[in-house]
């Protein structure tokens, strides 16, 4: 079994929470009140086959990153950005969860 949480996305600087479509790879270092901090990285060969433009793209992304198995999950939801002037579709990253195993 696994424990699942809500836990807030700490950014230093806005653009932090941007999410390249076009990205091959998605990263994400979760850090712990112990002080430690880990880094789960997903690839996406050829990236994420998202619409082309922002009139077509879907809302809302989810993306999981690790697997529970490995000791760490986090799933990640973008929200389409409609603040941007550019027609290609620009993410920012909305709600996180951090799921792990229950010893």
């Amino acid at each position: 079994s696994f424990k699942r949480e809500k836990w807030l996305v700490a950014v230093d600087d806005d653009d932090d929470l941007a999410f390249d479509v076009d990205a091959d790879c998605l990263a994400v270092v979760v850090g712990f009140a112990s002080g430690r901090e880990t880094t789960l990285e997903q690839p996406y060969p050829g990236g994420y086959e998202l619409p082309a433009t922002s009139a077509t793209a879907p809302p809302k992304l989810w993306r999981q990153i690790g697997d529970v198995e490995d000791d760490l999950a986090v799933q990640v939801q973008f929200v389409l950005d409609d603040t941007t002037s550019s027609t290609k579709p620009t993410y920012r990253a909305a709600t996180v969860f951090v799921a792990t195993p229950v010893v």
